[in-house]
């Protein structure tokens, strides 16, 4: 039986239940008392959260803490009993407090017309049987509906997964991958858990049943059997009473799985469409004097689908009745059927510069980190702040939890504007994305300067030579990113880009950048796991440089060439096993934040950090 001392009590507040869990610090004689840590720990339940004062044991341990290793506690041993320091213990504890919180999903603002569908989905969900339901929705506005329902029903489970673009990311087995390890550390409440091959990833989630309880897991965007297969085919993979969601285009998916019932999502009613139109065109729920014919006019195009009902309406927000005919008048000659120019026509109402970052988001960043895409595409003089408002305000884009999100069809439509003016001719394109398009390119020397951006995984790919000219006529190429090492280059390789921001190329195969490399608007420079001997010759203008990263470069010997980068906030080294030593003259380096030398096992010195480098916060 459990010590008094381990067990947890109940506690109430008012209205809200607290549960205090048992915190021990194991001192050393050398600690006097008052030094014990003053800090609560939080254990979270739903829908409070569970907290405790600290408790201050002596060592030896009773045997009740040492024996009992099913008893949820957190324990602190302080030097010498221990390695861990006080903040690296509260550190942890913090994380674990934060891994366990039950998140709800955003689903956006003004959402209307959600309880029928709520209730009709949960209708096909028996939440009292030891089955596992297993339910797919397709049809229009299917992602909304699976959140809300994940949402309403996470309060009944201990272990859930939310996976997102399922269709998207299992592209490639890296991708598929990293959908199986997010599952498995989501329901088996894991971190950092690995897996070398999808088949021991599907081992694992089955094997998974056995010792878990019921689990909640929504699958966004699969469109294909062969991707249900790999992360949940039949029931008889999981514990009775747990309950699968599905989201698909393709309701072929779920007709090939007996075991899925199907509900299919339609577009909204006149009332709800309306509501929800009039929420974005004038942020109330019903339409001004003067416009409501206009309004009745642009649900009869719209159909009761939410995306053009909310893109029309906040494109058309605060515009006068002139502009309102003139949409209009477009939409005549794009009917709904062809929903993508429909959506357009909020895109065409942008500037030029919030063309091309919708364009770039589209291609390139979607589900990225907003910070990310913010200091890269600031280096090209995209005004980051006033374009991600821009987009956001006319819903092209949403920004939730630091990372910018963009539905598929308007991702889709973005692909499709790059192509429509040369179908068939993807050198002439703006951006390029897709390996058989990019391997065209190359292979037939058909680049041109109309190619801004490069983004290419070669997971999937054969081995590709590229010619010394491969990129000698695009010199308005600002991204660059390469990830894979099927790629072979020339020794007198050139990369005459004057206006490259962005150069990420993993596994880059020559010993040092192009001699005619340029980096004067360069903004991060990632060639992780390179053959990269020495960056470049001399003083390269690189003032706009923020972050290098040469993690894994084995045969890394010289980086003095980076005091030119006076703006360098980031350099990583880890693991760069052959570099000896850093340039003399780093602290004038004054910019720099973060320094990463993990890994450098040959590295015999270590220049002096002096005052100048007083933003350095980071240094390993």
């Amino acid at each position: 039986m459990l010590s008094p001392l381990l067990l947890p009590v109940l506690l109430f507040t008012g209205q809200q239940a607290w549960l205090a869990q048992p915190l021990f610090l194991l001192l050393h004689a050398s600690c006097s008392r008052h030094q014990a840590l003053s800090f609560m720990a939080a254990r979270p339940i739903w829908p409070g959260f569970m907290v405790s004062p600290p408790h201050c044991i002596s060592n030896p341990l009773p045997d009740s803490l040492t024996t009992q290793p099913g008893s949820s506690i957190w324990l602190f041993k302080s030097p010498p009993l221990g390695k861990k320091s006080e903040s690296k213990f509260i550190e942890e504890i913090i994380g674990e407090i934060r891994r366990l919180i039950p998140k709800l999903l955003h689903v956006g603002e003004n959402i209307v017309g959600m309880d029928e569908n709520l209730k009709k989905v949960k209708f096909l969900i028996d939440t009292q049987s030891n089955e596992v339901s297993m339910v797919g929705i397709y049809g229009i506005g299917k992602t909304t509906i699976a959140k809300v329902v994940y949402n309403d029903m996470l309060d009944q489970f201990k272990r859930h997964s939310f996976l997102e673009n399922v269709r998207e990311k299992s592209k490639d087995d890296r991708g598929v991958l990293q959908l199986q390890e997010k599952l498995l550390c989501d329901i088996l409440m894991e971190k950092n858990l690995k897996l070398s091959n999808i088949d021991e990833g599907i081992k694992m989630i089955i094997k998974s049943k056995h010792h878990l309880e019921k689990v909640l897991i929504v699958l966004d965007d699969v469109d294909c059997p062969k991707q249900l297969k790999k992360f949940a085919p039949n029931p008889e993979w999981f514990h009775p009473g747990s309950i699968i969601i599905v989201t698909t285009r393709n309701k072929r998916c779920l007709d090939v799985h007996e075991s899925y019932s199907s509900y299919e999502a339609k577009g909204l009613a006149h009332k709800q469409a309306k509501e929800l139109f009039c929420w974005n065109a004038f942020q109330q729920h019903h339409p001004k004097e003067n416009y409501v014919d206009l309004s009745n006019r642009i649900l009869d195009y719209a159909k009761g689908l939410p995306l053009a009902l909310v893109v029309l309406g906040s494109f058309l927000f605060q515009r006068d009745v002139d502009e309102w005919e003139s949409t209009l008048h477009k939409l005549k000659t794009n009917p709904l059927e062809d929903i993508q120019k429909v959506l357009q026509i909020s895109y065409d109402g942008l500037d030029d510069k919030c063309k091309k970052l919708f364009l770039d988001i589209a291609c390139f960043f979607k589900d990225q980190d907003e910070k990310f895409v913010t200091r890269i595409l600031e280096g090209c003089k995209l005004h980051l702040k006033i374009g991600l408002r821009v987009l956001e305000e006319r819903c092209l884009i949403s920004i939730f939890g630091g990372t910018i999100r963009m539905h598929d069809l308007l991702q889709e439509m973005g692909s499709a504007i790059v192509r429509q003016n040369y179908p068939e001719q993807p050198g002439k394109w703006s951006r390029l994305w897709e390996y058989e398009d990019i391997e065209s390119v190359f292979t037939k020397n058909m680049g041109t300067k109309s190619i801004e951006g490069i983004f290419l995984n070669w997971t999937k790919a054969k081995h590709i030579q590229l010619a010394t000219e491969a990129f000698r006529n695009m010199n308005q190429l600002r991204l660059l990113k390469v990830e894979y090492n099927m790629v072979k280059l020339s020794q007198d390789f050139e990369l005459p880009c004057h206006d490259l921001a962005y150069f990420h190329w993993a596994t880059y195969p020559l010993e040092s950048l192009p001699s005619n490399f340029h980096a004067d608007n360069l903004v991060e420079l990632n060639l992780q796991f390179s053959n990269i001997k020495h960056l470049w010759k001399g003083n390269m203008c690189a003032k706009k440089l923020k972050i290098i990263n040469l993690s894994y470069s084995s045969h890394l010997v010289d980086i003095s060439s980076i005091s030119s980068a006076q703006s360098l906030e980031i350099l990583i080294l880890k693991g760069c096993t052959r570099l000896k030593s850093l340039p003399k003259n780093l602290h004038k380096l004054e910019c720099l934040q973060t320094l990463s030398c993990v890994g450098c096992s040959r590295m015999k010195s270590f220049p002096e950090i002096k005052g100048k480098m007083g933003r350095l916060r980071k240094l390993n």
